[in-house]
C-alpha cells in the first residue's frame, strides 16, 4: 500500500512543456515478481491549459527486458493534465505490476512522456518469486467465485469411495482475483456431509497449510491447497457430498458466491464404506 512515510526524492525537471515533475517516491523495496510496485509522482503545472499528457512508468530488467509497465492519465486515470490549473500540484499514485516471471536483480524504473523522451528515476531490487501463476492439470475443473477475493478453479480427489475412519484427501486449486491486498486471513473449510447435511468428516485450515495466507495473495496467483478430512461420524455409510468455502476466523462470516450461497458443493459423490 502507499505510505506517507516514504520520503520524496526531489527531481524538479520539466518533462514536457509546462509539466514539472517535482519529485517521486517508490515503495516497497525490494519487490517480488508478481507483486505491484507503488510509485507516487508529484507534478506541478507550470502553465495552463496543458495537453492531456499520459505519463508512462516502465520497469526494465538488468538484461533490458520490460518487466512492468503502466501508462495513463494521472489521478488513477481520472484527472488528465488538460484539466489542471496553472501552479496546481497533483499527487499521482500508480501501481505497476511486475511480471511473475521476472528474475532477481536491479531493475530500472523510468518515467516517460510520449514524444518527450524519458528519465531514469532509480533502480529497485526485484526478487524472483516462489509464487505459482499457472494452473496445473486437475482431475476436475471448476470456476467458482468467492466474493471479490478468489476463484476455485478445480480439485483433485484421491478416491471417491472411502472407508469410515480413513482420511479423505482433497486438493483444491484457487486463483486470487483481488487487485488490492486481501485484509482477512481466511480459513478454508472442507466438509463431507450426509443426506441430512450432517457432518461426517471435515478439515478447516489456512490455505496451503499456512504457507500462503490470503493476506499475501497477489492477483493471478495459484494456491495449491491440500486437505485431509478426518471422520467425526464412525457409524454412517452410504452416499455423501463435499462442501467447500472460506470464512473469516474472527467473525465466522463466509465469503459468498454471486448467487448468494456461501459454499460450493463439489460435483462428485463420495461413497462411505463400512
Amino acid at each position: 500500500s502507499f505510505s506517507a512515510d516514504t520520503p520524496m526524492t526531489r527531481v524538479d525537471a520539466e518533462l514536457a512543456p509546462g509539466l514539472l515533475l517535482e519529485g517521486y517516491s517508490i515503495h516497497p523495496q525490494p519487490i517480488h515478481a508478481g507483486e505491484s510496485l507503488n510509485v507516487l509522482l508529484y507534478w506541478r503545472a507550470k502553465a495552463a491549459p496543458l495537453p492531456a499528457y499520459r505519463p508512462e512508468i516502465q520497469i526494465t530488467s538488468p538484461s533490458g527486458g520490460v518487466i512492468g509497465i503502466q501508462r495513463g492519465d494521472p489521478g488513477y486515470g481520472l484527472y488528465p493534465s488538460d484539466l489542471w490549473r496553472e501552479g496546481e500540484i497533483v499527487i499521482d499514485r500508480r501501481q505497476v505490476p511486475i511480471s511473475p516471471e521476472a528474475e532477481s536483480g536491479a531493475a530500472d524504473v523510468r518515467l516517460a512522456i510520449e514524444g518527450q523522451g524519458s528519465i531514469l528515476l532509480q533502480q529497485v531490487m526485484v526478487e524472483k518469486s516462489e509464487r505459482q501463476f499457472t494452473l496445473p492439470a486437475m482431475q476436475h475443473a471448476l470456476d467458482v467465485q468467492f466474493g471479490s477475493v478468489v476463484r476455485l478453479k478445480g480439485f483433485d480427489l484421491e478416491k471417491e469411495a472411502v472407508r469410515r475412519g480413513e482420511p479423505l484427501r482433497l486438493v483444491l486449486y484457487w486463483q486470487a482475483i483481488s487487485e488490492a491486498q486481501v485484509s482477512v486471513n481466511y480459513v478454508i473449510f472442507t466438509h463431507l456431509l450426509g443426506p441430512q447435511n450432517q457432518m461426517l468428516a471435515q478439515h478447516d485450515g489456512p490455505p496451503a497449510s499456512g504457507r500462503w495466507p490470503s493476506t499475501t495473495w497477489v492477483k493471478g496467483q495459484v494456491i495449491v491447497d491440500a486437505h485431509e478430512l478426518a471422520f467425526r461420524d464412525e457409524a454412517y455409510q452410504g452416499e455423501a457430498i463435499l462442501e467447500v468455502g472460506l470464512y473469516d476466523p474472527q467473525t465466522f462470516e463466509r465469503l459468498k458466491l454471486p448467487n448468494g450461497e456461501d459454499r460450493v458443493i463439489l460435483p462428485v459423490r463420495i461413497m462411505v464404506l463400512p
